[in-house]
């Protein structure tokens, strides 16, 4: 099914794109800039003017995640916020109900119940009593989007889910993993407050399954992972998963709430100190759904690798790339000249490769594939030899086509040691990964794998060598692995063609 996804860039949108692809869907990504990108379409600014006809072409269903988080204290922004989160939904849906669009999956807010709960959670059938602009904002969407889908045959989903946290988080969740990072003694000790959250990983999910679920038509679901936190039971747990202290100290919290809100950190006071639940367990009943990960499990992943792990390994990975850069760059030229000489087409082959947390990133490798050659795994490939240029076969021997990749690990997107990156298309192989946690290390030029086998190595092998570096990784595993390396070029050991 190809799906329409706004807000594609954002947090939610980064996990759920690479996501859905892996489920097989034709994912088109609605962006406000032109992009050289062939699933981007450029729509500008979210409004009841935009044009969404070229984005909605042929798409089965929408999620709509694009939006205004908070509106400025002046009349000016909230009438903004009003403006894309209300008139841009309700302008979206209208489109896309006429483009033949049969479900539409829109992201609202917990908000929309209110800002905090006494002794119940929040449940979908309660009435909307929003406390905010924002909030108020959510709940009129939500009534504009009804409205429309009310008697056509476009179903509506609407996803109230608790705090979002994940990978890479912004705002008041990533000033909380600073603090617990810096190790200092917190003031959280006398909090007795619970709240729900939601690792974007399960909230993924959740989109996934209501995109075809035939029991979330026209439904309204709460989305939380289940398990609900006091502030100091979720810096202790964010403490473990960082494998470091973060001792907490009591402090009266009326105290701590007049000092935030005199600070100017209002905001974070409400975070700290006020519950806020859903209770998601009609959403779980309806759809038949379970979290995939645990609340440990989330966290983990949103800490990623411990902060001096990440600094030595990049600092490492750019200092080796620029001492070989004025070394390499004779061959690389020369490799460029023969590529050129000998199979019409680009120099460079830029493949769609999965990167740090499932996201996509454009790699490059010197082609050395004809024109026309399926985009697939090399296993997939039948007869792959008889894709290769006349000097591609000699080139992947001597591993000279990853030579451009040197250019990704300077932007980032790669190191130099690091599970190889998966094709787009690779469910299995990304599936099995992510099950292993191995999706929150930035892929690699070589790897572990790549040094007990490369291509002769089954998947399930592959991945568990992912995930022996995964738990072993340090500086000098790095360098051991790229002195394999280098040793098995010159050998030119397990390459498969």
């Amino acid at each position: 099914m190809r799906i329409l996804i706004t807000g594609a860039t954002g947090f939610i949108g980064r996990s759920l794109v690479p996501a859905l692809k892996v489920r097989g869907h034709d994912v088109r990504c609605a962006i406000r800039a032109r992009s050289n990108q062939p699933d981007n379409v450029a729509v500008g600014a979210i409004g009841p003017e935009t044009d969404w006809r070229a984005a909605l072409a042929g798409c089965g269903a929408v999620v709509h995640l694009a939006g205004l988080a908070h509106a400025k204290l002046d009349p000016r922004g909230e009438a903004e916020l009003w403006r894309v989160n209300v008139d841009g939904a309700r302008s979206l849906a209208e489109q896309a109900a006429a483009a033949g669009v049969r479900r539409f999956v829109y992201i609202s807010s917990v908000k929309v119940n209110g800002n905090r709960t006494d002794r119940h959670a929040y449940r979908a059938i309660d009435p909307p009593a929003p406390e905010d602009p924002y909030g108020s904002s959510k709940a009129a969407a939500e009534t504009a989007l009804r409205a429309i889908c009310k008697d056509g045959a476009m179903k509506l989903v609407i996803i109230r889910p608790a705090l979002v946290y994940g990978p890479h988080p912004k705002g008041n969740f990533a000033t909380l993993l600073r603090l617990v990072s810096s190790g200092i003694p917190l003031p959280f000790g006398g909090i007795a407050n619970c709240r729900s959250f939601i690792a974007v990983d399960n909230l993924v999910d959740l989109i996934a399954i209501c995109l075809v679920h035939p029991h979330a038509a026209n439904e309204t679901f709460m989305a939380s992972d289940g398990e609900d936190l006091s502030t100091p039971q979720l810096t202790a747990r964010l403490a473990i998963a960082m494998g470091r202290p973060c001792p907490n100290f009591t402090l009266a919290p009326r105290i701590l709430r007049a000092a935030m809100k005199t600070a100017g950190r209002g905001d974070l006071a409400a975070r700290l100190l006020d519950s806020l639940r859903v209770d998601s367990t009609a959403t779980r009943e309806r759809l038949g759904w379970m979290p995939p990960l645990s609340v440990d499990e989330g966290l983990r992943r949103a800490v990623g690798q411990r902060l001096h792990t990440a600094i030595v390994k990049r600092a490492s990975d750019l200092g080796l790339v620029l001492v070989a850069l004025p070394l390499l760059v004779l061959p690389c030229l020369l490799v460029a000249l023969l590529v050129a000489a000998t199979s019409p087409g680009p120099i460079l082959y830029w493949s769609e490769r999965v990167g740090r947390e499932n996201r996509l990133f454009a790699m490059p490798k010197f082609r050395t594939m004809k024109i026309g050659t399926p985009a697939l795994a090399t296993h997939l490939v039948r007869d792959p030899a008889a894709f290769l240029t006349p000097v591609g076969g000699l080139l992947r021997k001597l591993s000279l086509d990853e030579l451009p990749q040197l250019w990704s690990v300077l932007r980032g997107d790669m190191s130099l040691v690091g599970p190889r990156p998966a094709l787009f298309n690779q469910a299995d192989l990304i599936a099995l990964r992510t099950a292993e946690g191995v999706d929150r290390l930035l892929p690699g030029l070589t790897g572990l794998a790549q040094v007990n086998g490369r291509d002769e190595l089954p998947i399930p092998v592959k991945v568990a060598f992912d995930r022996q570096y995964l738990l072993t990784q340090s500086l000098w595993v790095d360098l051991a692995i790229l002195a394999k390396t280098f040793w098995g070029v010159f050998r030119r050991a397990g390459v498969s063609h």
